[in-house]
């Protein structure tokens, strides 16, 4: 409960903001500033034909247990963030590898030929709320 109270003001500024997903990444920033191990966002832009084959939904259970997604609409596009708690850049390079590897064996040979465009997002000595700015400048640029 003290989590979901810490992130309140995320969600005040974004309200369309999982509620999991916000209290989480607040909570990995209080474990960056306190014990300095990061975490990191992969956002993947879905293009008209991801969205199309429904790419967020099968993506989403690629996840790790303790990752959260946030899943936002754009006009003719989405964006699925995913924080991976006390992940890395290497971190976020295995799962695109995941991802890669899974739509292989689907017959596509990239993340680009899917229409899946994918930007990483550290948090490290960085606010909770910046990394929401971020994601939300690039779903909606």
């Amino acid at each position: 409960m003290a989590a979901n109270r810490l992130a309140q003001p995320l969600l005040q500024a974004y309200p369309l903001c999982p509620r999991p997903f916000a209290s989480e990444l607040q909570r990995m920033e209080h474990v960056n500033r306190s014990a300095g191990l990061c975490s990191v966002v992969v956002a993947l832009e879905l293009s008209p034909q991801a969205v199309q084959s429904q790419m967020a939904q099968q993506l989403m259970r690629l996840e790790r247990m303790l990752d959260r997604s946030w899943l936002i609409e754009g006009r003719n596009r989405q964006w699925l963030a995913i924080l991976m708690p006390l992940g890395t850049g290497a971190t976020a390079e295995g799962y695109l590898n995941r991802i890669e590897g899974w739509l292989g064996q689907r017959g596509m040979d990239s993340l680009g030929a899917a229409g899946i465009f994918p930007r990483t997002v550290l948090l490290d000595r960085c606010s909770a709320l910046s990394v929401l700015e971020q994601i939300d400048r690039m779903a909606h640029d």
